[in-house]
């Protein structure tokens, strides 16, 4: 399957040249790659499995593709004197690079747009969001997923999630909460975490077990808690 992935203006070119998304697999977080594989003597009832272990982690963080963010975002929040707050300002350096307003790639949601979302938003009642320069364009049927990178644990911003039907319409915006009250974030940085699916509808069945089911079930635990660092497919097939 082709993703394919293009800038919507001329100029953005140098933007998708410089912060290209890539597999999730070269945006690994810094706590899973720094993490040793835990071990499990199960006969002498020894020895630990920790999350670089958890075949669900493994593929979260390595499925799919990552955007990282294109330029070098700046927040910051005034206050007075008493600590109250007065205002905020923020910057993003892909208005330099494009010679455009800082408008046409930071805007905001009014408070009446996001009704009674439990989000952080600013003293003005208003959220932010980024424009993505890129337009993505997947195979019919497919449709992109786009959330926060959440095993990367930020604490800066958090961005919403959302369903795009990419086949038909491929420019989206990103639109996210503030968690700190200033921050830096570099160019490069994991903002979003994509993974692209096919449409299909589906029916939920509940169904009572039996002592087969019950079996395989039970042979499945025991070969994950066995198993290390090994896909669900390369355990079960």
């Amino acid at each position: 399957m082709n993703i394919e992935i293009k800038p919507i203006q001329k100029n953005y070119k140098v933007l998708l040249d410089t912060y290209p998304p890539k597999t999730a697999n070269k945006f690994l977080p810094d706590w899973y790659k720094k993490m040793k594989l835990g071990s499990l003597d199960i006969t002498k009832g020894s020895g630990n499995l920790n999350a670089k272990n958890c075949p669900a982690i493994q593929d979260y963080v390595s499925e799919g593709f990552v955007i990282p963010i294109w330029a070098n975002l700046t927040f910051q929040t005034h206050k007075d004197q008493e600590g109250n707050i007065e205002g905020h300002t923020w910057d993003f350096t892909a208005r330099n690079a494009t010679g455009e307003p800082i408008e046409s790639h930071v805007g905001t949601h009014m408070k009446e747009q996001t009704g009674e979302m439990d989000l952080q938003i600013m003293s003005s009642g208003t959220i932010l969001k980024l424009q993505l320069p890129y337009y993505f364009k997947t195979p019919e049927g497919y449709s992109t997923l786009f959330m926060d990178p959440f095993y990367h644990f930020r604490k800066d911003i958090r961005c919403l999630s959302a369903i795009v039907d990419t086949d038909v319409w491929g420019s989206v915006a990103f639109v996210f909460e503030i968690l700190k009250d200033n921050f830096y974030i570099q160019g490069g940085t994991p903002l979003v975490l994509a993974h692209v699916f096919k449409r299909d509808n589906f029916n939920l069945e509940i169904k009572d077990g039996d002592e087969e089911f019950y079996e395989e079930v039970l042979n499945k635990r025991q070969k994950i808690h066995l198993g290390v660092n090994q896909t669900y497919k390369e355990l079960f097939s």
